[in-house]
């Protein structure tokens, strides 16, 4: 069941669950779960990665990119506290394994599953992020135990699409 929807970007949402069998859920940082979707032509199944959970209070959220008009967009326009969502999950093989030091790379829709990954990194590991944005206004706050390298690289307001920008970010 929605609990909350909040904007924290002006292409980011955060919906915030409830749900009775929340605090079953065995999730690994990284991985998503598969929620049904309502669309003018019946459901539609998208992954979507789990932003954070919280077993006691029997929570969870996923943060979404607002990117046109795909699946989600008309859906999270109408979404609101108190509407119930079917969600099958956590699923996925992308988490967090044992390092000296891990690489995240990844435009704006990768945000929330790098930095939950960040997130749960011990105070001892290093990480390097570099996340490819639209501009400025896509950042998003990271609150990290870990000794975190993170760059952003803007579009400068351009479309999404294929590029080098963040493999040359890389490779520097």
């Amino acid at each position: 069941t929605v609990t909350a929807k909040v904007q924290l970007a002006p292409r980011m949402m955060r919906v915030s669950f409830r749900g009775p069998d929340l605090d079953e859920l065995q999730w690994l940082r990284g991985q998503d779960v598969v929620l049904e979707i309502p669309t003018a032509t019946g459901l539609s199944r998208r992954h979507y990665t789990i932003r954070s959970h919280d077993a006691a209070a029997k929570t969870l959220a996923i943060d979404f990119v607002l990117h046109g008009e795909g699946a989600s967009g008309p859906w999270l326009e109408r979404l609101k506290p108190g509407d119930r969502v079917d969600a099958v999950g956590p699923r996925g093989h992308t988490y967090v394994r044992a390092a000296d030091w891990h690489l995240f790379a990844g435009d704006e829709t990768c945000i929330p599953g790098i930095f939950a990954m960040i997130e749960g990194l011990p105070d001892d590991t290093l990480a390097h992020a570099f996340i490819e944005i639209g501009d400025e206004t896509d950042k998003l706050p990271l609150v990290a135990k870990a000794d975190v390298r993170l760059h952003w690289i803007s579009r400068g307001g351009a479309a999404a699409g294929p590029n080098d920008m963040v493999y040359d970010a890389v490779e520097q």
